[in-house]
């Protein structure tokens, strides 16, 4: 089975969406799928990455003009039309015809799909925000909700499958060789700090300073920074008694696994540390973070404090002395795995395989 994904990674875009794809090319390459990803921005260690696990990678030509007719909210993401977009993801396709062309980009929607399906047999869409129209076989959307509305009614063609809902979060293997030995949380003893990349590394050092100001006893705090963070920064949380930072890590998983409690960014994380039973006091880093984060607040999944932009360092640190003193992490923590197992892209790809050989289509909700 021959497989194309199309994303891109930016300071702006984040890293989530490429690294989603991975997770599945891989599962997809224990199958013996064939993977080639197509990007027009990509910093050079998710580059190094992709290569380094055995997939093929080809960089479509920088380029920035005015996207005419931009009506989608995220346009701005690509630098260019989509129609100039889909013309040079042909010529990278090579006019090989795929079996799968997987799309993951909030500036691309059914006018790119469908302009790429004289080179695919199948399409698939990896979305969060139904905000946009797409001409796809298989739709994936992760995100939690309490209850699923035909949130893309009118969106995808009749014959559509959707999958959604974190019985389907594309989480690495990892996760769930971890979560086999996993003990929900009864006891508050390590934190884990993560928000995501090096934007909010000042942010970080202020939330690691507001919980060592409360004077918790026999604390072990792990911080996580990207690799744009300040030595300076890193050097001072560092010195702190209890406080361990990691740079620029490949993967989350032991920390995850290792902490009693999270303090972090709603994301993609949000099903890594569901599926490991992490509870997390969370906040939001965009408005499209907002509905889901709100649902997981709602069946007690995390604590949410709100935009990280409105959130003082010293709320959140409030926050976790209100839990240590309360205690109930046990409960909660049992609540967070049952909301994720980890085995979700084995389930996509079965779906992808099935799909190969059935035109069949069915609504598919997590559990």
């Amino acid at each position: 089975m021959l497989v194309a994904f199309r994303a891109d990674a930016s300071d702006v875009i984040g890293s989530g969406h490429v690294m989603r794809c991975m997770t599945l090319a891989g599962a997809l390459r224990q199958d013996g799928a064939d993977v080639t990803f197509v990007a027009r921005t990509l910093p050079d260690h998710l580059r190094e990455k992709l290569i380094a696990e055995g997939h093929a990678l080809h960089m479509l030509p920088p380029i920035s003009e005015a996207a005419s007719a931009a009506r989608l909210p995220h346009a701005y993401w690509l630098d260019t039309s989509q129609a100039t977009d889909a013309r040079h993801t042909a010529a990278a396709l090579d006019r090989t015809p795929v079996d799968w062309l997987v799309v993951d980009h909030y500036a691309l929607d059914q006018e790119w799909e469908s302009a790429l399906r004289g080179h695919c047999r199948h399409v698939m869409a990896i979305d969060d925000l139904a905000d946009r129209k797409h001409d796809c076989d298989l739709l994936l959307d992760q995100n939690f909700r309490r209850q699923y509305e035909d949130r893309y009614g009118g969106l995808v063609p009749p014959h559509c499958v959707l999958l959604e809902g974190p019985f389907y979060a594309l989480l690495r293997p990892e996760y769930a060789r971890l979560r086999a030995d996993v003990i929900p949380r009864s006891t508050l003893r390590r934190i884990l700090i993560y928000f995501g990349g090096s934007a909010f590394a000042d942010f970080t050092a202020s939330v690691v300073d507001a919980v060592l100001s409360l004077g918790l006893p026999e604390f072990e705090i792990d911080v996580v920074v990207g690799a744009g963070a300040k030595r300076s920064d890193i050097d001072a949380m560092s010195a702190a008694e209890g406080v361990r930072v990691h740079q620029q890590v490949s993967s989350l998983a032991n920390l995850i696994a290792e902490a009693n409690l999270g303090i972090g960014a709603v994301g993609a994380t949000s099903w890594e540390r569901l599926c490991l039973g992490l509870p997390t006091i969370a906040v939001t880093l965009a408005d499209n973070q907002v509905k889901v984060a709100e649902e997981l607040a709602a069946a007690g999944l995390i604590r949410l404090m709100g935009d990280i932009s409105e959130v003082p360092a010293d709320r959140i640190a409030g926050e976790l002395g209100r839990i240590a003193a309360a205690g109930g992490l046990e409960a909660w923590s049992r609540r967070c795995m049952d909301a994720c197992d980890g085995q979700g892209a084995r389930r996509v790809v079965e779906r992808m395989l099935h799909l190969c050989k059935s035109n069949c289509g069915a609504v598919e909700r997590s559990r």
